[in-house]
């Protein structure tokens, strides 16, 4: 573990900066356990003076503790400060080692100050420090908002004392022990729970490492800012998610929003949080989704989070992408059916329904390739009374051609028309929602589930050659009701 810093990590207000300095007291603190560290000080630098020297490489840490900025407070220029503090946390994490650096925020000024050292400006820095850590991955390690609220331990309302640098260290070395997990991080499940400080993305968030009260334990936790998000790569939410519910505290009330893919991506949740300054557990629904996709949880006011967890849709799915050329469940009424290349290709008048399960409310997606403009081939919903012979079923489909594009027919009986939207038909790929309720409008199938009575929801028929692959998927859940809700509540940022 790496010390880097200025006078303030030494120990500027203290009787004896080696006993009673910060960075003294760390090692002291680390010394029998399985650490070993190094102090590399500059009493007076700037932060461009602390740059990674070649004793700090070859001493190739696995952890750097940045302290420093003092001189950049008393000569104060956000800007500059900004920029130089981003460029030296950079430095450092593209050590060799690829160490895993903690940048702790400056000590609060009380009062007036001493000098240029004044409370608005180690404010600012602080605050900016939050920020570029935040952009860059860092944790954070908030020595400001301790020290802001315990003046007694500082020197001329700025400088910690001997009692102040050991609180302080005590408060580092607790935080860097209980991030020691960093180093391996963890595979995530969802459903398990997501620890938002192990964010990929973010915008207006960063970390924290300080404990509410001195004697709390330290529970890393992040802070999102007004408009800001934090963002999960490659999240499988397998089956669906249907719930999903928070740690979090929020000084004034809030609301939380997932999105997915994008930060404004296909907006799946809205959860209202009340102000308290205690931390509590709230939940919302999420609107059903399944597989992978990156989640990106979005604050319309500043707010603290400590845990993200999704409830499973226990509801069972179907799918087949032909691959292994397993039809099981299908049962072919007329028509001619083979499995070859990765999909499941029919000719002749015929039809293959999938008739091993039966859904309610569901998602159907189907990728389908009507292969002869004179041909053509129906997903078929809700399929009843089978039997042999072209129109002998009860059900609904979309007929898809590709001189006439899509159009749509009934089969025996329909209650309800079908919407549809489309140019093109020459290769689909599109999503029905079977269920009751409002279409979207576009590329989307919403019928009637009549009486109500669960159906098999999958068949294809065909009127002559064509080939297709499949993903199905089928979830027990209120589709058509939850559609009209999206655009209800989907917020803007």
């Amino acid at each position: 573990m790496a010390l880097v810093g200025d006078e303030t990590l030494a120990g500027n207000g203290t009787s004896d900066w080696e006993t009673h300095g910060i960075a003294a007291q760390l090692e002291t603190m680390f010394e029998g356990e399985e650490y070993e560290t190094a102090a590399f000080i500059e009493n007076g630098a700037a932060l461009t003076d602390l740059a990674p020297s070649q004793e700090c490489e070859d001493f190739a840490p696995d952890m750097v503790v940045l302290l420093a900025g003092n001189r950049e407070i008393e000569n104060w220029n956000k800007d500059s400060f900004s920029e130089d503090y981003r460029a030296l946390l950079e430095e450092y994490q593209n050590m060799n080692s690829s160490p895993v650096v903690y940048a702790v925020t400056n000590p609060a000024v009380h009062g007036e100050g001493t000098g240029e050292l004044t409370a608005e400006n180690a404010a600012a820095a602080a605050a900016a420090i939050r920020e570029q850590a935040g952009e860059c991955q860092a944790v954070i390690i908030d020595l400001n908002r301790w020290t802001l609220e315990n003046p007694q331990y500082q020197q001329k309302n700025a400088y910690l004392d001997n009692n102040g640098a050991e609180m302080a260290a005590s408060q580092i070395y607790t935080a860097l022990t209980a991030r020691a997990y960093t180093f391996a991080a963890p595979e995530r499940d969802v459903f398990q729970g997501l620890d938002p400080v192990d964010y990929d993305s973010q915008d207006g968030a960063y970390y924290e490492d300080v404990r509410e009260t001195a004697d709390e334990e330290t529970t890393p936790y992040v802070t999102v800012g007004q408009g800001g998000y934090i963002g999960f790569d490659q999240i499988d939410l397998k089956n669906g998610a249907v719930q999903v519910s928070y740690e979090v505290k929020a000084e004034q009330d809030a609301v939380l929003d997932i999105y997915l893919d994008t930060p404004e991506g296909i907006w799946v949740s809205l959860c209202d949080v009340k102000g308290d300054s205690l931390w509590q557990t709230v939940s919302a629904e999420f609107i059903e989704a399944y597989g992978v996709h990156s989640i990106y949880i979005r604050a319309d006011q500043e707010i603290s989070l400590k845990k993200i967890q999704l409830k499973a849709n226990d509801s069972q799915k179907y799918s087949n992408d032909f691959e292994s050329g397993d039809l099981a469940g299908w049962q072919n009424y007329e028509g001619s059916w083979n499995v070859s290349d990765g999909a499941y290709h029919g000719s002749g008048n015929g039809k293959s329904i999938l008739e091993s399960m039966s859904f309610s409310d569901f998602i159907y997606e189907v990728d389908i390739c009507v292969n002869e403009a004179t041909n053509w081939g129906d997903p078929v919903l809700r399929v009843t009374e089978p039997g042999a012979g072209l129109e002998s079923h009860m059900g609904y489909c979309v007929n898809l051609n590709v001189q006439e594009n899509l159009t749509h027919r009934e089969s025996r009986i329909h209650q309800e028309n079908l919407t549809h939207r489309e140019n093109q038909s020459d290769q689909k790929n599109r999503m029905f929602r079977g269920g009751t309720g409002a279409s979207d409008g576009a590329e989307t199938y919403s019928p009637s589930a009549g009486s109500g009575t669960d159906a098999p929801a999958r068949a294809v028929q065909t009127g002559d050659t064509f080939s297709w692959n499949m993903a199905v998927t089928a979830f027990a859940a209120a589709i058509a009701a939850v559609m009209t809700l999206i655009w209800r509540k989907r917020r803007k940022y």
